[in-house]
Parts: C-alpha cells; structure tokens; sequence
C-alpha cells in the first residue's frame, strides 16, 4: 500500500483514529499502555458531580489558606507558567524572588496571572482560584525588610526581592461529589 494510503474503512495505516493511538505508541508503550495512562490521569467517575462558581469572598479565602500557587507570565512574547510559594499580605499577592530571574523580569510592571487549586484524587472533588492583576518587582530595603516578616522564601534559599501581585480580578470555581463538599469551602461558608 503507498505510503499514506487510505486503508477500506478510510483511515491511513499508523495514524490515529479516535479508536486507535498511533501504531508506533503502541509499539513504544505496550498495546496497555494508553488504557493504564487513561486510567491514572482520570478522575473517579462513580458519583455525579456539581460545578459552583465561587463568590469573590469564598475565593479570596480559599487563595489565602493556601502556600504554593502558579504564577502566569509572559516572557518572549511567550506564555510562562512556574510553581512559587507565596502568601497573602493586605489582599495582595506575595512571592520571593531572585532579583533579575525571568520572573522578576517578567513581572516588572505586567498583567499577570496567579493561581491555586486543590483536587480530591479519591472522590473527584476539586477548586481552583485564579487572579489577575498588575504585579510590581519590591526592591527597596524598607518594603523587603516588612515582607521578609511573611517567612517566605524560595525553595533553592533565601529572596532577594519579591513580587507583589494586585488581586484585579478574582474568581474561582468547585466541583464537589454529589453529597460531599470541600473542606476549606465549608470553612469559608461558615465564616471560619
């Protein structure tokens, strides 16, 4: 058969089919192998589950109580999205930084984007928080000195800066098992 050649049914030999993976992942990974990576990626599917969108309190509540977040930045007319530790300090976003990374640099007077999430690999519940804003890069000795109080630090030493992200925009989401709800959004609810 040439090469690209449609087999009876329509499909080119080796190619993918929503039936059917590539015949070289197949034959790089095992004829199971797609089935068990299906398996491992996918949430429960033994309960229904509901989507709420979060009010604006419930979300700011949830970014708080958290301690590792994903920071979106462009850099190289690229998107960029790294983990960072962080807190929260006057409803503003804190993150330590090394003065002159590609996140501070990226950071300096941009639209960034920032969030945090949680999911329940057992029972398929899960939020997530997201905020956008205008972040700035903290350089001064009096600002750094207040912000070194929050305890942050990086996980390869110790900040040499820090950028701070204006909550703008925020707003997030939950999908909770019929029946079952979160933790941390039963604490915001009831006023924890």
């Amino acid at each position: 058969m040439p090469r690209g050649a449609a087999t009876a049914d329509g499909e080119t030999p080796g190619a993918a089919s929503p039936r059917r993976p590539p015949r070289a992942v197949v034959a790089a990974t095992g004829p199971d192998a797609a089935a068990e990576e299906d398996r491992r990626c996918s949430l429960p599917e033994r309960t229904p589950r509901t989507w709420e969108v979060l009010t604006e309190s419930e979300c700011r509540t949830l970014l708080a109580g958290a301690a590792v977040g994903r920071l979106g930045f462009t850099t190289g007319a690229l998107p960029a999205i790294t983990p960072v530790p962080f807190a929260v300090r006057h409803g503003r976003v804190v993150i330590p930084a090394l003065p002159g990374s590609r996140e501070a640099s990226a950071c300096r007077r941009a639209v960034v984007a920032f969030e945090v999430d949680s999911v329940d690999r057992g029972d398929g519940s899960a939020w997530a928080v997201t905020v956008v804003g205008h972040a700035r890069v903290v350089t001064g000795s009096d600002e750094i000195a207040a912000l070194d109080d929050l305890g942050l630090r990086l996980w390869a030493g110790r900040s040499g800066c820090y950028i701070v992200v204006e909550t703008s925009q925020v707003t997030g989401w939950r999908v909770l098992s019929q029946g079952r709800r979160t933790d941390e959004v039963d604490r915001v609810r009831a006023g924890a």
